[in-house]
């Protein structure tokens, strides 16, 4: 026991210590920009001290104007799906769209969800298909799967935004042009002829 402590007694001794003055020395300028520049910068925010314990993935389901149902996140047409998908990874085309999307989840950032969401319009609706497979109104949800000490909880769909693709006027005057020609199905003669719009609108905060 003696010995030991002698041991880290003469460990101590032998250890130099650096002026307080030395030790708040900030780095010069240069070296600052420069280890930025090569990536030598780096925190643990990630993972300390209170790392992520929330996933998920996003599912926009949507109805054309004939009410054929379609994924518009992933760009197909039938019924889409909430089951996760094998790689989360896969269903964005680079990491810039998946830092893109989780920000525009996020609540503080809801005002970029009208201008994101007009323009998936413009890009189905502007592509070269007939006008009864224009993109009519769809939602926007991210799947939240929670990770607990215990496992990973029941994935829970929270819709964030709902979108109309046309206005009403709009709406109705296509409709019926489409009605009068016969290129709409009986099931939706009834309902959007009179421009009817989806009623639960309300954003959900994260």
């Amino acid at each position: 026991s003696a010995q030991i402590n002698i041991n880290t007694t003469r460990a101590k001794a032998k250890t130099p210590r650096l002026p307080v003055s030395v030790k708040k020395l900030p780095l010069h300028r240069a070296v600052q920009v420069t280890a930025r520049s090569v990536g030598l910068e780096a925190n643990w925010n990630m993972f300390s001290p209170m790392p992520l314990t929330a996933d998920g993935w996003f599912v926009f389901p949507g109805k054309l104007i004939d009410g054929t149902e379609v994924d518009v996140f992933a760009g197909t047409v039938g019924p889409a799906s909430f089951d996760k998908p094998n790689l989360v990874a896969d269903t964005f085309s680079s990491f810039r769209e998946r830092k893109y999307m989780v920000e525009l989840y996020h609540s503080a950032n809801d005002g970029q969800r009208m201008e994101y969401a007009k323009s998936l319009c413009r890009k189905w609706n502007f592509r070269d298909v007939p006008a009864e497979s224009k993109l009519d109104s769809y939602d926007m949800y991210y799947v939240r799967e929670d990770t607990t000490p215990t496992g990973i909880g029941k994935p829970e769909p929270l819709r964030f935004w709902t979108h109309m693709c046309f206005f009403e006027d709009e709406k109705k005057r296509l409709v019926l042009e489409l009605e009068l020609a016969g290129r709409l199905k009986a099931k939706r003669q009834s309902d959007t002829a009179a421009g009817s719009v989806a009623d639960d609108t309300e954003s959900i905060d994260n």
